[in-house]
């Protein structure tokens, strides 16, 4: 049923976008206006011995080992142009891109979308973030809204088409086709987890999807001088199905979903902001991993029960900043990410595999000038402990990270 929600899309656009063009005027007049972005970082990450990997010649674990990040940012350099012309909208936006070591120099497109305001609803496609992608954070590494220790509903950007009705006091709602996430093209699943190694007990399957990717937001915006409150409700709901490459015979369909609720309140020169959101099977979904590496569990395929085993996410996040003065502005962040896989084996005994892992920032966001921004920053990152419970109980430390440094950022 859901594939007829396209065609329902398609019509109801259609429907109304008609009869609002019959009528419109000749086009407006077309305001362009050009922007560019250029971060430059400088970090010093020291990692402990049981997140560094590095071992000394007799084969001991480094107690410490330091790195050095320095150089352009090229995932948030940028370069770009807007356009507003009437009811319409749109951007395009480039990254740099510096991989002359792979011999590739070329931009990389971040940004390319339009969209119209119909009057009852607008209409958006392209490629630019998506609406299940509600950030909460004021860190300043990862482009002053990323947090290395927590997970993202989605992979930011991706190709969706959305529309946007206004609800008048009552806020906006907003529903979105997006295009599925695939990982890989294909991968091994092995039931070693789920019980005794077999010879015939690996295969090797493919994805294929028949649908797009279904997200829906609400949003409510409150306005009362000198405080605003804005407040998003959000999911999304993916199904793949999976093939045996060798037979090209159905094996399992593949459920994912994410679901959160993100607040902000300002009030004069402060302002606090928390996400929080569960996932199921999040990896296949497209959210984005922690620090230390990508933590979330891939889903685990029980070739001899076929079925699948889901992997379960709950993350959270809350930040806070004041502005003392329009040069400086304090922030402090903490967040946490938790998975967890549940399996059985042949036998009937159950195994649970769980992670957390947890981070604390403080920054400063320094306005030197209109163009240019000093946004220091000092950041434990925890990758926790992996702790697996069943037949056998194990705990392995994972280590933290610290760092200190700062994005340095011209914006003209």
């Amino acid at each position: 049923m859901r594939k007829y929600l396209v065609l329902l899309l398609v019509a109801a656009v259609a429907f109304f976008a008609v009869p609002a063009m019959a009528q419109a005027p000749a086009a407006p007049e077309k305001a362009v206006s050009f922007f560019a972005e250029v971060w430059y970082q400088a970090y010093w990450d020291q990692k402990d011995k049981d997140a560094s990997g590095i071992k000394d010649k007799d084969g001991k674990a480094v107690e410490q080992y330091r790195s050095l990040s320095w150089g352009l940012d090229t995932t948030v350099t940028r370069v770009g142009m807007r356009v507003k012309q009437g009811d319409f909208s749109g951007a395009v936006v480039l990254n740099a891109n510096t991989n002359v070591v792979a011999g590739d120099n070329s931009p990389h497109y971040r940004e390319f979308w339009g969209e119209y305001n119909f009057g009852m609803f607008s209409f958006f496609f392209g490629h630019a973030y998506t609406i299940t992608y509600q950030p909460a954070y004021m860190q300043a590494r990862g482009g002053q809204n990323g947090f290395a220790g927590s997970t993202t509903f989605t992979a930011n950007r991706s190709d969706h088409m959305k529309v946007t009705v206004p609800l008048g006091a009552a806020g906006t709602v907003a529903i979105a086709a997006v295009e599925p996430f695939k990982e890989d093209a294909s991968y091994t699943t092995a039931p070693t987890a789920n019980g005794p190694t077999q010879t015939n007990g690996s295969v090797t399957v493919y994805q294929q999807y028949k649908q797009p990717k279904f997200e829906a937001l609400y949003n409510y915006v409150l306005k009362a001088d000198p405080m605003l409150v804005d407040l998003k409700v959000f999911g999304g709901y993916q199904e793949w199905d999976y093939y045996v490459s060798t037979t090209n015979t159905k094996a399992f369909t593949l459920k994912s979903y994410a679901y959160g609720v993100n607040g902000k309140v300002v009030f004069g020169p402060a302002t606090v902001q928390a996400s929080f959101g569960m996932l199921k099977n999040g990896r296949e979904y497209g959210a984005s991993g922690g620090a230390g590496g990508d933590i979330l569990y891939a889903v685990n395929y029980d070739v001899y029960a076929n079925k699948t085993n889901d992997v379960k996410t709950t993350n959270g996040h809350i930040a806070a900043g004041f502005k003392i003065n329009p040069m400086f502005t304090p922030q402090v962040g903490y967040g946490f990410n938790k998975n967890s896989l549940e399996t059985e084996n042949m036998s009937g005994v159950k195994t649970k595999k769980e992670r957390t892992q947890s981070e604390f920032y403080a920054n400063v966001l320094i306005q030197v000038t209109p163009q240019l921004v000093i946004n220091p920053e000092y950041c434990v990152e925890s990758y926790g402990k992996e702790k697996t419970s069943g037949a056998t109980s194990t705990e392995v430390k994972k280590g933290k990270n610290t760092y200190f440094g700062s994005e340095f950022i011209y914006r003209f």
